[in-house]
C-alpha cells in the first residue's frame, strides 16, 4: 500500500499538483496516509460540496418534503423577469440535480467577480440567463443548480441546509459541528464552501460506496444513492467543450 501511495504522490508532483492529504483504504480500513501538515485540518472541499446537497434532496424526498419531478416555479416565480422564458416554468428538482435547468451560461463560480458584488444570488440566477433549452435536455455545469436546490430545500424545511442536515446526515456520518459558507442572503453556498477533514470526507466516500449506509445505518435512501451514481444526461467538459465525461 505504501508503494501505491508513493507512486500517487510522485505522479502528482510530476503534474505540479500540491497534495495536502491522501489516504488509501481497503475494505473500509485505513491502510496508508500522507499528511503535509501534522494536524488534519478542515479544508474547503470546493465542488465536492455539491453531492452533499444531492444527499439532502434524497433525505427530503424520503421525508415527503419534495418529489424529484415537482416544478420549482411556485417557490421562485417572484424572482422571474417581467417577460420570463416558458422554460422557467418547466424546471424540476430533477433538472437541478442533473444540471440541466435549461440555462445557457454557468454564471459565476466561487472566485468570479460577481461573487463579491451580487447581494441576491437567487434573483441574479433567474434574471441573468435566457434559459433557451428545455429543462432536462442540455447539460451546463453551474454552481447555481446546487445553490437553487439548496435554497428550495431550505424553504421547504424551514431551516438552513446545514441545520437541516446536522442530525439527519452529518452527525450520523461522523461530521460534528460542520462548517459551510453562507451567501449574502444567509443561504448555504451549497455548490462549494463546505469544510471537511480528510477523515470526514473519507466517511462520506464510504457512505456512497455502501449505497447510503454507514455503520449499519441507512442514512440516505439506497435507491436514491444508486440513482445518483448512474448516468442521466450527456455532458461535456466546460473548458474544452468536448463530450468527454458523463453526468
Amino acid at each position: 500500500m505504501q508503494e501505491i501511495l508513493d507512486i500517487f504522490l510522485e505522479k502528482s508532483k510530476q503534474h505540479h499538483s500540491n497534495i495536502i492529504y491522501a489516504q488509501i483504504y481497503k475494505n473500509d480500513v485505513l491502510k496508508e496516509e500522507f499528511r503535509l501538515f501534522p494536524v488534519k485540518t478542515r479544508l474547503n472541499i470546493w465542488s465536492v460540496s455539491k453531492p452533499f446537497v444531492a444527499m439532502a434532496a434524497g433525505i427530503a424526498e424520503r421525508e415527503g418534503l419534495i418529489t424529484l419531478d415537482e416544478y420549482i416555479y411556485p417557490w421562485f416565480e417572484k424572482y422571474f423577469p417581467s417577460n420570463p422564458s416558458e422554460n422557467l416554468y418547466k424546471i424540476k428538482i430533477r433538472d437541478l440535480l442533473t444540471m440541466s435547468s435549461g440555462q445557457k451560461d454557468p454564471l459565476f463560480f466561487c472566485d468570479g467577480p460577481e461573487r463579491y458584488r451580487e447581494k441576491d444570488w437567487v434573483r441574479y440566477f433567474f434574471q441573468n440567463d435566457s434559459f433557451p433549452y428545455t429543462p432536462g435536455t442540455h447539460f451546463v455545469y453551474s454552481n447555481f443548480c446546487s445553490y437553487i436546490l439548496s435554497v428550495l430545500l431550505e424553504e421547504k424545511s424551514g431551516t438552513g441546509l446545514l441545520n437541516y442536515l446536522r442530525y439527519r446526515f452529518f452527525e450520523p456520518v461522523g461530521i460534528p459541528n460542520p462548517d459551510w459558507t453562507l451567501c449574502p442572503q444567509g443561504h448555504c453556498m451549497a455548490a462549494n464552501g463546505l469544510y471537511l477533514t480528510i477523515d470526514e470526507l473519507a466517511r462520506f466516500g464510504h457512505l456512497l460506496l455502501h449505497e447510503g449506509a454507514l455503520n449499519g445505518k441507512q442514512i440516505v435512501p439506497k435507491n436514491f444513492v444508486m440513482d445518483a451514481c448512474r448516468k442521466h444526461i450527456d455532458s461535456y467538459n466546460p473548458l474544452t467543450e468536448r463530450p468527454d465525461y458523463q453526468s
